[in-house]
């Protein structure tokens, strides 16, 4: 009889492939990403996917399964962060050309 549960490698893009996509929509770090993460699986916004099919991938929202939720957070907004372009960094950690208009990074 074939499972139905995926196998370690689908599973880790699963959940990277979520972490991404609830980043697109809101690009904020942790702890505010994982409400963003919550809202998009009671929503069903991913894949149609709410919490129990989330579940079955591995994605978790207990508070022994958010460890691994907010690692796999770190390393896509590290990795968004190293390819994502910026202009000029100012004297106070503003990036844009005007800082008047910028974004505060840190």
């Amino acid at each position: 009889m074939e499972s139905n549960v995926p196998d370690e490698a689908v599973r880790e893009r699963e959940i990277i492939g979520f972490v991404r996509f609830c980043h697109d929509r809101r690009r904020v770090g942790w702890p505010e990403l994982y409400d963003e993460m919550c809202a998009v699986a009671s929503r069903r916004l991913y894949n149609g996917w709410g919490i129990a099919e989330l579940a079955d991938r591995g994605i978790g929202f207990s508070l022994f399964e958010t460890p691994i939720l907010a690692a796999v957070a770190r390393e896509v907004i590290r990795e968004e962060a190293e390819h994502r372009p910026t202009i000029g960094r100012g004297r106070r950690g503003f990036v844009g050309m005007n800082a008047d208009l910028a974004v505060e990074t840190g």
